[in-house]
């Protein structure tokens, strides 16, 4: 919440960060790690090719930065989904049909959508009118839904 402006913070209604399940840390990092040590590991046989693990461990480290979320922001008018930099992801309260949120199990929302999910423990699906369906992790799964349904149905009126 600190890089919004004046006129932004006015109309934050609630802030939540997503919950990141161990077994995605334990991938993202050991990711990193494995690179990151073969690497290393290669460094006296192979210089150029550890060149390209460091590199790569770099690249990777960049993507999971930039496409992993950070926040979920609920404002008067939209839900910002705040990624890595300069990104985000808007979707206008406008255009969402129901939210729904599944617990302590695979997901069963929509095969097609468009994925923010950190972990399985609780996932909250936000089906659109227009475009595919949104699904966060917020660490408060069920007071967001009711948050975000509340907000909903009082722009409506």
């Amino acid at each position: 919440m600190s890089r919004l402006s004046p006129e932004l913070r006015a109309n934050l209604l609630y802030e939540d960060a997503p919950h990141y399940a161990l077994w995605l840390k334990l991938i993202l990092f050991g990711t990193l790690g494995l690179t990151l040590v073969l690497g290393f590991s290669l460094l006296a046989v192979d210089f150029t090719g550890a060149l390209t693990c460091f590199g790569v461990t770099i690249v990777d480290a960049v993507i999971f930065s930039l496409v992993f979320p950070r926040r979920y922001q609920l404002f008067t008018d939209r839900l910002r989904i705040v990624l890595g930099g300069p990104f985000t992801f808007t979707v206008p309260l406008d255009n969402i049909k129901t939210v729904r949120v599944f617990h302590n199990s695979p997901f069963k929302g929509s095969a097609l959508s468009i994925n923010f999910v950190t972990n399985t423990r609780s996932v909250l699906e936000i089906v659109r009118h227009k475009g595919w369906a949104v699904t966060i992790t917020p660490s408060r799964a069920e007071y967001f839904a009711e948050y975000l349904n509340r907000t909903i149905k009082e722009r409506a009126r």
